[in-house]
């Protein structure tokens, strides 16, 4: 338990000592498999293009991954229409380029 003070307090001198416990009660028993799963459950289904990266960017900030697997990996959330549509594009390695092309390919499978 968390060093608490007879009034009821916590120090910022006793916070260090508090966040292992929090982080093990709320970030489950392996914070990095949890949110890699996470990674992998993302789906762009029916979704624009634009909600499925939201969701893909908040759960990427949470892996320590070299930034050239984040294409790899949000190719693989992306619905079957886009992953057709991008066959045989030539698709470039850095993320915002990508993200370029993949929304620009959204726009012209939803018109």
């Amino acid at each position: 338990m968390p060093p608490f003070r007879k009034d009821g307090t916590i120090g910022l001198e006793d916070l260090p000592v508090c966040i292992p416990p929090l982080d093990a009660a709320l970030g489950g028993p392996d914070r990095v498999a949890t949110t890699e799963r996470m990674m992998r459950e993302v789906k762009q289904t029916n979704s624009e293009f634009s909600r499925c990266y939201a969701e893909f960017k908040v759960i990427a900030a949470d892996l320590d991954w070299d930034p050239s697997a984040l294409p790899h990996a949000l190719r693989l959330g992306l619905s079957e229409e886009m992953q057709n549509s991008l066959t045989y594009s030539d698709m470039p390695e850095e993320l915002p380029a990508y993200l370029t092309i993949c929304q620009k390919q959204d726009n012209e499978i939803r018109q």
